[in-house]
């Protein structure tokens, strides 16, 4: 065996299994975003995802995990236009599971839409058990929890982005 092929084969396994490890690991390594102590993995339970416009609109995704993990998407007219992924404090994801629940979210109509073109969407997917339950796109109207849910879901993400950056 050559040299070339095996220094290919050591950073081949090197920048296959430090990725692969860091996303084993996710938030139940971090006190702070462990809020279940399950040795299984952590299921999608948030799909966030807020659309673009003419203007100056943040248009990114955020995928909320079950253990607190989120992995942000930037893509235009946010801090970080990136793939960045943190965690959620404990009093954090509590205070989304209690805004969740007071949503009650199969009761939501599928779309409130506007009827103005120019209206950036927001979309919030709903997970149980890893599976796709619910889709609300939301551009106009709607009950007051759902504002309130996406009012927390961008607060919080924003937040995270924002001390990412300053790091």
């Amino acid at each position: 065996m050559s040299r070339s092929f095996r220094l290919g084969a050591a950073n081949f396994r090197a920048c296959f299994l430090v990725p692969c490890l860091t996303l084993l690991l996710g938030c139940a390594a971090s006190p702070a975003g462990n809020i279940e102590n399950s040795p299984q993995a952590a299921e999608l339970a948030l799909l966030y995802q807020k659309t673009p416009c003419l203007g100056i609109c943040p248009a990114y995704d955020a995928r909320i995990y079950t253990d607190g993990t989120v992995t942000f998407i930037g893509h235009r007219n946010v801090p970080v236009q990136d793939t960045l992924q943190f965690c959620l404090t404990k009093k954090e994801m509590k205070l989304l599971q209690k805004a969740q629940r007071e949503l009650n979210y199969g009761s939501l109509q599928r779309a409130y839409l506007s009827q103005w073109s120019d209206v950036p969407a927001t979309y919030i997917t709903f997970y149980e058990e890893g599976t796709e339950v619910k889709r609300v796109k939301h551009q106009e109207g709607g009950p007051s929890e759902l504002l309130h849910l996406q009012d927390l879901l961008h607060k919080l993400t924003m937040q995270h982005v924002a001390a990412a950056k300053a790091r």
